[in-house]
């Protein structure tokens, strides 16, 4: 479970080129300074499956329901159980994944017999952690990821890594290979950036970004759709 944590890119979890698989678990209330505040990734294809996720997200089983703790102001992230004297039933009790049932049942651990609860203090052995702060890691290479969301309606984000300082020159092409717009055009420092391309004045259809960073280009696909 990942709970109000604030983070530049994807408040509750960044996945940068690795395929993470997640299951059973919450990610409520974080913030992020670009993108989707819950989840965001850089050339991985991260999946989810019997998670809670505000906003909502792809994957079976996936729900988008308030995971209702008991008591998150004073550290209390138990789920809410009639059963335990509480005036709701979590929308995470055995919501979880099918194959696994709860370890214990009581109102300190699993609180459903047909399946595993979603969450922190779902059943079987959790602890509270806190998250190490880790230093940047700077790609070997320009790394470009697919925009999101692909299709968009009116807005993308664009995000891209730079393995160190560099001239970069970002521009947008339509389907004609006339560009429409040029987005960044100047040095910028190592790391990662974001881009948000707003494209209400255009008309819909297939369009192309490209990225120079001094001796490396890319160009990727994106799709407009009003």
């Amino acid at each position: 479970m990942i709970f109000g944590n604030t983070a530049q890119y994807g408040g509750g979890i960044y996945c940068y080129y690795d395929s993470t698989l997640i299951i059973n678990s919450i990610f409520w209330a974080d913030t992020s300074e670009f993108g989707n505040d819950e989840i965001c990734f850089v050339g991985a294809s991260p999946t989810f499956s019997y998670c809670d996720i505000q906003g909502g997200w792809e994957g079976e089983g996936n729900i988008d329901n308030d995971p209702l703790f008991r008591d998150p102001a004073n550290g209390d992230f138990h789920l809410m159980s009639t059963a335990c004297g509480d005036s709701l039933d979590s929308p995470c009790i055995d919501s979880g994944n099918p194959a696994l049932t709860d370890l214990l049942l009581d109102c300190l651990w699993g609180l459903g017999a047909e399946r595993s609860d979603i969450g922190a203090y779902g059943g079987g052995d959790s602890l509270i952690v806190d998250v190490d702060q880790r230093g940047l890691e700077i790609p070997h290479q320009v790394l470009i990821s697919k925009n999101y969301p692909n299709p968009f309606n009116a807005a993308t984000i664009i995000l891209y890594d730079l393995p160190q300082a560099a001239n970069v020159r970002l521009e947008i092409y339509d389907i004609l290979g006339r560009k429409i717009e040029t987005m960044v055009s100047g040095r910028q420092v190592a790391g990662p950036h974001s881009i948000t391309w707003d494209a209400r004045e255009v008309p819909s259809g297939v369009y192309f970004y490209k990225i120079e960073a001094d001796q490396s280009t890319e160009t990727r696909k994106m799709v407009l759709a009003k």
